[in-house]
This record gives C-alpha cells, sequence and structure tokens, in this order.
C-alpha cells in the first residue's frame, strides 16, 4: 500500500480516546511545574495528541512485526568515500584489489583491542587485502598527538609497523615514554628519528589525516573504511571485506 493508505489504515484501527484518556493527560499536565500561567488544554487538542501517540504506536510496531516476518534486500550500490593511500604505511601487498584504511589513535583502548582483528584477517585474506594507516589523535588524549609523530618518524625510516606495534604494547606506558629511546631498540637511527621529530613534517602530515578523517566523516576511533565503504566495529569489518574479497 501507499504512505497515505498505510496512514488512512491506521486512523481507521486506533481505538477511540476515551473520557478516562483526557482526565489521564489533564492531570498529568497540571502537575507539571509552569513558570507561567496558561490557559488550560482543550480537550478536542488533548484528544489529538492521544490519538496521534496511539497512531504512531501502532505503525512502530507494524513495522517492526513485517521487518520480522520479511527478508528485504538492498540492490543500491553502498556509499563509498574517496579516500588517499599514497604514502600511508600498509600491512599487506600494495596491489591487493581490497583496500582498508585504518584511522587509529594509538591511545585509544578499542584501537589497541581492534589490531588482532586485523592481522586476523590479514592472514585470511593474504594478497587479497592490505590495511592503511592513517593517524587520527583524539583532542581529549594527551599522548595520542605525540606518539602519532613518532610513528610518522618510523615510517620515514621504513619501520612504521614494528613501531606502530611496540607503541600499542606499551599504551600504559605513554605518558612517559622516551620515543627515541624506543626508536633506537627497534633498530632505527635515533638521530634521524630525532630530527624528523623535531620537525614540523611529521606533525603536518599527520594533521593532513586528520582533516581527511573529518572530511571522510571519521568522528571517534577505530574507523575503517574498506574500498571506501565506511565501518564501525570488528564485525562490520569482517562481514564487509568478505563481500569486498567476494567481488573482485
Amino acid at each position: 500500500m501507499t504512505v497515505e493508505e498505510l496512514n488512512v489504515s491506521l486512523a481507521n484501527r486506533a481505538p477511540p480516546v476515551t473520557k478516562a484518556d483526557l482526565d489521564f493527560i489533564k492531570a498529568y499536565e497540571a502537575s507539571k511545574q509552569q513558570e507561567s500561567e496558561s490557559a488550560p488544554p482543550g480537550d478536542a487538542r488533548l484528544e489529538a495528541a492521544v490519538r496521534a501517540a496511539r497512531i504512531e504506536q501502532m505503525r512502530d510496531a507494524l513495522i517492526a512485526e513485517t521487518r520480522a516476518r520479511t527478508s528485504v534486500e538492498s540492490h543500491l550500490a553502498p556509499p563509498r568515500v574517496a579516500l588517499s593511500t599514497e604514502g600511508a604505511p600498509l600491512l599487506g601487498s600494495p596491489s591487493a584489489p581490497v583496500r582498508v584504511v585504518v584511522f587509529t589513535d594509538f591511545e585509544c583502548p578499542y584501537c589497541k583491542e581492534s589490531e588482532p582483528a586485523l592481522k586476523r584477517i590479514a592472514r585470511q585474506y593474504g594478497d587479497h587485502v592490505a590495511f592503511y594507516f592513517r593517524n587520527y589523535p583524539l583532542p581529549n588524549h594527551l599522548y595520542a598527538m605525540p606518539s602519532a609523530i613518532a610513528a610518522v618518524c618510523a615510517a620515514e625510516q621504513g619501520r612504521y609497523l614494528p613501531y606502530h606495534d611496540f607503541l600499542f604494547e606499551h599504551q600504559a606506558e605513554l605518558k612517559s615514554a622516551d620515543y627515541g629511546a624506543w626508536a633506537a631498540a627497534l633498530g632505527l637511527d635515533r638521530a634521524k628519528f630525532d630530527a624528523c621529530r623535531a620537525s614540523d613534517a611529521a606533525k603536518k602530515q599527520v594533521e593532513r589525516d586528520i582533516r581527511e578523517g573529518v572530511a571522510a566523516g571519521v568522528s571517534g576511533t577505530p574507523a575503517f573504511f574498506v574500498n571506501g565503504r565506511a565501518v564501525r566495529d570488528e564485525a562490520g569489518l569482517r562481514a564487509v571485506v568478505a563481500e569486498e574479497v567476494k567481488g573482485e
């Protein structure tokens, strides 16, 4: 049926508003604290409000019942966001047809929790899927920005992934982090690393990631985009990756 026909059907099936209904609403409104005196509402307005509420409840119940017993399929193409992966550190093959852009924050506990899932998906699909990492340090995380800058400097020496993993492993120690010592322990050239952190280039890279994340609709971390399709949780990530691999 059309929307108009549905509205007429619901209106005809709605139970009548009784005097008891009106008395209840009047008592309720009379009990509310008012900043200024006003005339009590008329019965006609109250009856219309009660009737409208009942029709809305019936509409919600009908929709829920229909969804429960009906298989609904969407044939619309999923919305996709254009995101650059140029220069972004990656886990996987650069020729992988399925590209997952990950916006992460090294102080974010949920980002740390998602890491094993990313690695499992990477092992499962091999060269079919690649993860590209972008920075999105949240403003309420004091140590997220310096950690992101350090990760960019590690990427400059081709050591992003080991440093990325180390930062998450030592997330509880970020408050007293010695980024240079950690870099040296992972085999990076400390002098080059420290010079990178002291320059503006790494910070500007992080800021570019943030701007692109904001433009893509990122509001929290971790945020995933599978071939441009936004995904917010691990279950959704697995499902969308499977769809994209199947559709190669």
